[in-house]
């Protein structure tokens, strides 16, 4: 490339890499060397040299870790806010988690008794009428529109592809349903629709470069939350069509255990969030989004389901305002955690060269 040979220096060097004989093999086995974020299993085929004859190198100190530098925009190695998943994208999270959530809620509860098996069916194709909605974003996302059919051409490699899949097949098991009701259809369509909430949750776990989106507790969370908002639009759904204070206790329950365990998770997510490599202007998102994402979407949900479980009378009301509540807190959480948190990785430099350590440094006066 023009730039290796424009270099005066020889600072650039290109070449093979898999063949042991060329000149950046010997480089880099003759020399100290790095990759850049090697931890994330990239493996990008660039090594950078950071020692020379003259001039030894050394680990990056607390100096370049400093959590002030590391939180300015102006240094260059800091990296911003990704914009390629906007609004659209985190759409695609909020309509699809609350949508495979009902539609695995919905399967469960029948069994119990909650959803008549019958209706499993109907309530199926409103999941499958959100989950279009959410799609329906994503597709507005895409930059070549009429090539949306290559999306489903990675299935060995990308999530995005798998979900394409689960959602294609779906659609024809919920149609089946409806058309000649079945328990084997129904327990078909809870299965897909939890594989796409898996999906969804993979996709964002596997964008490697975003250290909010990363963090292993990332999954767990999209599952956890998609369950818990579909448990509780499920609750909403039934009250509208039956308006009957007997579902109240068990999905009033489900929903208590449910938000207990996404408060738990973000708790998680939150304090190990430094450990787990999110970069310092993730974690100020993540500081700020605690405070009300706990009353709204945990704390209100709580207290109205257990108030719910304890008083007959006043259960379908605070079942509901509990259930809006516990929406609201999972659209709001994905849609910051997508939109405002998506830091990029920016540059990490493990090791450096040592600056006024060479033979043209300055004396040591000690």
């Amino acid at each position: 490339p023009i730039c290796s040979a424009a270099c005066i220096a020889q600072a650039i060097h290109f070449g093979d890499f898999n063949s042991p004989e060329s000149n950046v093999s010997r480089l880099v086995r003759d020399h100290p060397n790095f990759q850049l974020n090697a931890e994330l299993g990239t493996d990008p085929q660039i090594r950078y040299l950071y020692t020379t004859p003259a001039v030894p190198g050394r680990a990056a100190g607390a100096a370049e870790y400093d959590e002030e530098r590391l939180s300015d925009l102006a240094n260059p190695l800091v990296g911003p806010v990704q914009t390629f998943w906007d609004w659209r994208a985190a759409m695609n999270w909020i309509f699809g988690g609350v949508s495979s959530g009902m539609a695995v809620a919905a399967w469960l509860v029948s069994y119990a008794g909650v959803v008549a098996p019958r209706n499993v069916p109907a309530v199926h194709a409103i999941s499958a009428s959100l989950m279009a909605i959410g799609l329906f974003f994503v597709f507005l996302k895409m930059g070549r529109k009429f090539r949306f059919w290559r999306a489903a051409s990675r299935p060995q490699t990308s999530w995005m592809t798998r979900e394409i899949y689960v959602v294609t097949a779906f659609y024809p098991v919920m149609l089946a349903n409806l058309i000649s009701p079945g328990a084997w259809l129904s327990l078909a369509g809870g299965i897909l629709a939890f594989a796409f909430l898996v999906c969804q949750a993979k996709i964002l776990h596997r964008a490697r470069g975003i250290p909010a989106w990363r963090a292993p507790l990332i999954p767990w969370m999209i599952v956890a939350s998609g369950l818990l908002e579909g448990t509780c639009l499920l609750a909403v759904l039934l009250v509208w069509l039956q308006g009957s204070g007997r579902i109240a206790p068990l999905l009033s329950l489900a929903g208590l255990i449910l938000v207990a365990l996404n408060a738990a998770l973000w708790i998680a997510y939150r304090i190990t969030a430094a450990k787990q490599g999110i970069v310092p202007l993730a974690r100020r998102v993540i500081a700020g989004i605690s405070p009300p994402l706990h009353v709204l979407g945990h704390v209100i949900p709580a207290f109205m389901f257990v108030l719910a479980l304890a008083s007959s009378g006043i259960a379908l009301v605070c079942m509901l305002t509990g259930a809006v509540a516990a929406i609201a807190g999972g659209a709001y959480w994905k849609f910051m955690i997508v939109v405002r948190g998506g830091f990029q990785q920016g540059f990490a430099m493990p090791m450096l060269p040592q600056r006024g350590s060479g033979t043209c440094a300055a004396p040591d006066r000690k």
